[in-house]
């Protein structure tokens, strides 16, 4: 019999780190989050067609969304992904950039937060305009024409942070340049990981404590192919877990003693 064993770096010394997620939200709720926390949902809209939206989706290609090529993102966690491509089509000039807005996640007495979330783009045709290297002058908006996916919080009344930024990579007409990457050193152009197809989990940590926390999405995109999409958020407290329990099942069941999660000992045979 084989044996698989998935362990935690610290497993010598008898402790390890859990990620306790207490807030989630994959869209398979149609108005609320899957795990809500106290929290609510507020997209700026929720609508369009099946070649410009920005809206909860199926993921059906042709059908509920396009994408080219024709073939849905890969890697949900369920049933349905958040989307977007061509905003300002369906919902007017000036609303190139659309968001959704997550308040009231009440995170009272937790310290050690961390957010993680799926994220995919197209890339294939080199679609994400960067007006910052052309000229522009605003790094992460419309004055510098640029496209971008931004995620922000904040704690309590504190104003909004920037957590993880995915913009344009160069000016060039086609890939790899005018592809949609992470912006890893704040300077306005994407130098990091590329988005693709398939749905790809990217985790930030968040700092300071409070009572309640307030996540946003923003998202600009005025042309098409210029096709996003994200699933999954979460938030997660780390924590210390100490006197981990071997788990002889395949399973992602808690081990921890004190029923923290997310770590395992698993067998497969």
């Amino acid at each position: 019999m084989k044996k698989i064993f998935t362990v935690c770096a610290l497993l010598i010394a008898g402790v390890c780190f859990a990620q306790v997620p207490f807030f989630q939200d994959n869209f398979e709720n149609a108005a609320v989050p899957d795990v809500p926390a106290g929290s609510t949902r507020t997209p700026e809209n929720n609508g369009g067609t099946n070649l410009s939206y920005f809206k909860r989706s199926t993921n059906i290609v042709p059908g509920d969304i396009s994408l080219a090529p024709a073939v849905p993102y890969a890697a949900m966690s369920g049933a349905f992904i958040w989307a977007g491509e061509d905003h300002d089509t369906p919902f007017g000039a000036g609303n190139e950039e659309q968001q959704i807005e997550w308040t009231s996640i009440n995170i009272s007495g937790r310290t050690n937060l961390e957010f993680k979330g799926n994220f995919a783009a197209n890339n294939t045709n080199g679609p994400w305009d960067n007006g910052l290297v052309t000229g522009g002058s605003d790094p992460y908006g419309p004055t510098g024409l640029n496209d971008y996916v931004i995620v922000e919080y904040a704690i309590d009344a504190a104003a909004y942070s920037q957590l993880i930024i995915f913009i344009g990579d160069a000016t060039l007409p086609a890939p790899p340049g005018k592809s949609l990457r992470e912006d890893t050193n704040g300077d306005g152009i994407g130098d990091g990981a590329q988005l693709n197809f398939t749905l790809t989990e990217f985790t930030k940590n968040i700092a300071g404590t409070g009572t309640t926390l307030k996540i946003r999405i923003r998202v600009r995109s005025n042309g098409g192919n210029e096709e996003w999409a994200i699933d999954n958020f979460r938030v997660a407290e780390v924590v210390a877990c100490s006197n981990p329990v071997i788990n002889t099942q395949p399973s992602n069941a808690s081990v921890c003693v004190g029923g923290n999660t997310n770590f395992s000992i698993a067998s497969t045979g």
